[in-house]
């Protein structure tokens, strides 16, 4: 009879304590994936705990770390769709890795803030075919696409929006190295401001439809790869010592500020043509349009003023209105 009383509550105790030591381990488990890296070694899934460093798999305000051979798994399977704060490619180890399955577009990779690094000690390129969903909640976030590298290209082949309200800004930074971004650029349910960082070159290739280009830092470079890699109401701003290189494409901008401040800004347009459909104006600025040829570039301005400084330089550029008379 004793024994038989005191069986359950021996029971009640095991439970308690089986309970506590599963507790545990789940919390350890949540701290380490803060900062996961992966390896591959169980399949190409993100969601595969064994292709991690710690369990579970980096998901939201978390960090996924790149900088090995992942086993022979470099392109990663996001499955219904990763959320992540931050991705860092890092250390000559690091293999040629794709984000995101299937080709361009085919899956969806969101950050709920920060973005990516590619450190300068990478050796291959890094590519991202999935979908950039910028923000998970509404209000303004900003966010940061990075290449130290000075040989190696950044990326961004899937298409770049939000699905959240609010002005999402996304940093794209070439401190030394270049980007690419041929997916489209679309401002979605918020507004998406694009701002060039850096000394290196961004290329635009997409099918473009976002709020504001600024080109910000001495001797930026942004180069255009398709004819509607800028147009529609896209405003532009060209700080101190940036290009704007429409490399023979046809671009189209909303509007155009010139910075003030000691330097030049160039719009290099080769044999495209640069339509301003709004208002332009400058900060008292030396700016000038230079063509690649002799003949047959145009700056037209359809619509609004088109403000330079005096001494501006425009070596066989002929400026038309929208009645075809030089204004």
């Amino acid at each position: 009879m004793i024994i038989a009383s005191r069986f359950p509550s021996v029971l009640s105790a095991l439970t308690v304590l089986l309970l506590s030591i599963a507790t545990a381990f789940l919390n350890a488990g949540n701290v380490h994936a803060a900062n996961a890296t992966w390896n591959g070694a169980g399949s190409s899934q993100w969601s595969d705990i064994f292709s991690w460093s710690a369990a579970p798999v980096p998901g939201t305000g978390n960090t996924a770390t790149f900088d090995n051979a992942g086993g022979g798994n470099t392109t990663l399977d996001l499955g219904a769709g990763v959320t992540i704060q931050q991705i860092t490619f890092n250390t000559n180890l690091a293999a040629a890795y794709t984000i995101g399955s299937g080709g361009a577009g085919a899956q969806t990779l969101t950050f709920n803030a920060g973005g990516v690094t590619m450190n300068n000690t990478v050796v291959n390129n890094q590519l991202f075919d999935a979908n950039i969903v910028l923000g998970t909640a509404n209000g303004n976030q900003a966010y940061t696409f990075t290449n130290q590298d000075t040989a190696e290209s950044l990326t961004f082949a899937g298409g770049i929006t939000s699905t959240t309200t609010g002005i999402k800004t996304l940093n794209l930074n070439t401190n030394t190295g270049n980007a690419s971004i041929s997916g489209d650029i679309t401002n979605g349910s918020g507004t998406v401001n694009l701002v060039k960082q850096g000394a290196g070159m961004l290329t635009l290739s997409g099918n473009n439809a976002f709020n504001n280009l600024s080109i910000n830092s001495n001797a930026g470079t942004v180069s255009l790869g398709s004819a509607t890699a800028l147009q529609g109401n896209t405003s532009l701003t060209l700080n101190v010592n940036t290009t704007l290189d429409l490399n023979g494409n046809n671009a189209s901008i909303g509007g155009v500020y010139f910075a003030s401040g000691a330097g030049t800004e160039t719009i290099s347009t080769g044999l495209g043509t640069l339509t301003v459909t709004g208002t332009s104006a400058h900060g008292q600025r030396t700016s000038k349009f230079f063509p690649s040829q002799d003949f047959g570039e145009k700056v037209f301005v359809p619509a609004g003023d088109l403000h330079l400084a005096s001494d501006a330089f425009f070596p066989r550029v002929m400026f038309q209105s929208r009645d075809g008379e030089a204004p």
